[in-house]
């Protein structure tokens, strides 16, 4: 009889990174629910810090309008290091206009979220 083998690491949280408490727990309990793992961040700068934390994220869903350290903040802060980690951005904004490949960013979605659509961003850069 072969034993299953034992899992050699904790699977990778999605970072979600909103100063909305309604927004972060909406996102969670949908990516909770489809089984992933999600961990928090209320602003720029405590999602800088989780980037250097274990297990590193894999995927950050990012929001641009928020105190402390903004997402335009933590992009010019943190992109190189989670580039270089292979961790893909997500913006999530309800601003307009704005070109997402110009804030090198891999992907942007538009608030209100589109449930089927994000999940499906997220499965493709999350794999």
């Amino acid at each position: 009889m072969t034993r299953p083998q034992a899992k050699t690491s904790l699977p990778r949280p999605i970072l979600v990174v909103d100063d909305s408490v309604c927004i972060r727990e909406a996102l969670r309990d949908l990516l909770v629910h489809e089984g992933y793992d999600v961990a928090e961040a209320q602003n720029g700068q405590e999602a800088l810090d989780r980037l250097f934390r274990r297990p590193t994220p894999c995927l950050v869903i990012l929001d641009l309008v928020m105190p402390v350290m903004t997402g335009s903040e933590f992009l010019l802060a943190g992109r190189r290091y989670a580039a270089k980690r292979g961790i893909p951005i997500l913006l999530l904004s309800a601003m307009r206009g704005q070109s997402w490949a110009a804030r090198h960013v891999d992907r942007a979605l538009k608030k209100p979220i589109d449930a089927e659509l994000l999940l499906s961003t997220v499965a493709e850069l999350c794999h």
